[in-house]
């Protein structure tokens, strides 16, 4: 058996071992890449509840390496159209959204018809070969894939819904951007509480690395290390 005064080094020892382990790993978290998991369904198709993604810090921007912090050290990049971002929620900043980034500073952005109009431009839509989750075809939502500059993914509509959510034209102001839910009708976002500062972005999201079904109470495995575009 140790002695006393060993046995409080090596607890004490294994205490500091594990102290340094937690603080380097809060600093990877908050400075270069995070786990968050999709709480609701405003991202259906692209994201789905239960999905656990994974997202990028370093995308846009260096931020100061201190858990619980936002703060830039350095710019290299910007947000783009089309990016799904995670953003801390203009209205309540202890809260984090995952969106899609729709309109840059200085765009015109209108929705009509299902389609987005930036700067006058049509995003066109064309229909899927996907089908809703539904079993009831009248309660099948419309999917379609949306060609978003660079980016091509699918949007959801519910039937007989989608005309009811005209929107704008508005101009995204300096220092803001536009976003929306992929799950357009079923979605709050900046044509509700408006556009999100720059300053709230904390990154961009790349991939699901875990998913659960929590109405089947089942993993979806297919999901797993699936790109987010």
């Amino acid at each position: 058996m140790l002695p006393n005064k060993k046995l409080k080094q090596a607890i004490g020892e294994f205490i500091k071992n594990i102290g340094f382990a937690l603080v380097i790993a809060l600093l990877v978290r908050s400075a270069l890449i995070a786990p968050y998991k999709i709480p609701s369904g405003s991202m259906i198709p692209t994201l789905l509840i239960g999905d656990h993604i994974m997202v990028s810090k370093l995308s846009y921007s260096i931020k100061l390496p201190i858990p619980f912090t936002n703060i830039n050290l350095f710019t290299y990049d910007k947000p783009k159209r089309g990016d799904v971002i995670v953003f801390k929620y203009p209205v309540d900043k202890k809260l984090d959204f995952i969106k899609r980034l729709i309109g840059l500073p200085g765009d015109v952005v209108e929705v009509k018809d299902r389609n987005i109009y930036i700067n006058g431009i049509k995003i066109p839509i064309d229909a899927s070969d996907e089908l809703g989750s539904s079993g009831d075809f009248q309660q099948m939502p419309d999917i379609y894939q949306e060609k978003f500059f660079n980016v091509t993914h699918d949007v959801q509509f519910l039937k007989m819904v989608g005309h009811l959510r005209n929107f704008g034209p508005v101009t995204v102001p300096l220092g803001s951007y536009f976003v929306m839910g992929d799950n357009r009708d079923n979605s709050a976002d900046s044509r509700e509480w408006g556009f999100v500062p720059e300053k709230n972005i904390v990154g961009r999201a790349l991939f699901i690395w875990f998913s659960w079904d929590s109405e089947r109470h089942s993993i979806r495995f297919d999901r797993f290390f699936k790109g987010i575009y």
